[in-house]
C-alpha cells in the first residue's frame, strides 16, 4: 500500500506465522523484502520450501509451473533458485501445468494419495499433450481408490493458501 498506510503480505512462512499466534506470541521477527513483484514472491516460496526437508510433489510442481506462468522464469532460473537440475524442474513442471487443469477436488485428493510422487510424476511429464497427463493424473486418483475419491469431498484449493495481510507489526 501507500507509505502512509503500508500494506504488508506473507510470502511465507504461514506455518511459523500461525505457530506463533497459537502459541500466543505477540511478535515474531519477519523480513521484510519490501515492494515485490508476483515473480519475486514465488521465487521467495520455491526457495522456501526446496528447503523444507520433504516438499508434497503437488507443491513443487504446482510451484514450478506458477513461476514459469505468473512469473515469466525459465526453466533454467528456477532450477538456479530450486537448486535442482534443469531436467527436474522440467519434468515437475510439466506436471504442474496439468494439476492446475484439474478440479479443485482433484487436486486436493492428489496430497492425499500415496500414489502422487516424484517417480510417477517422472512418468507422466513425457506425455505428449496436457490432456493425456491431466488424464493420467486422474487416473493415480483411480488407482488410489474409494479412500482418496472420499477424501476429495473437502479437499482445499492449492496449497498457496489464503493471502493473509499483515500490519506493521506483524499481525493481522
Amino acid at each position: 500500500g501507500p507509505r502512509e498506510n503500508p500494506t504488508y503480505i506473507l510470502v511465507y512462512g504461514m506455518r511459523r506465522w500461525l505457530a506463533s499466534k497459537a502459541a500466543g506470541l505477540e511478535r515474531i521477527p519477519v523480513r521484510d523484502h519490501g515492494p515485490i513483484s508476483i515473480a519475486e514472491a514465488l521465487a521467495l516460496q520455491v526457495a522456501e520450501n526446496e528447503a523444507r526437508v520433504d516438499p508434497h510433489p503437488v507443491d513443487t510442481a504446482v510451484s514450478y509451473q506458477m513461476l514459469v506462468q505468473e512469473g515469466g522464469m525459465s526453466q533454467a532460473e528456477i532450477a538456479r533458485i530450486a537448486g535442482r537440475s534443469a531436467a527436474h524442474v522440467s519434468y515437475m513442471r510439466a506436471v504442474g501445468e496439468a494439476i492446475l487443469t484439474l478440479t479443485e477436488e482433484e487436486r486436493g485428493a492428489l496430497y492425499t494419495t500415496p500414489e502422487a510422487t516424484v517417480p510417477r510424476f517422472q512418468r507422466i511429464a513425457p506425455l505428449k499433450t496436457l490432456e493425456e497427463r491431466a488424464e493420467a493424473l486422474r487416473s493415480l486418483l483411480d488407482e488410489a481408490g474409494p479412500a482418496s475419491a472420499r477424501s476429495m469431498g473437502g479437499a482445499a484449493q492449492i496449497r498457496a493458501g489464503p493471502v493473509v495481510h499483515l500490519d506493521e507489526t506483524g499481525w493481522r
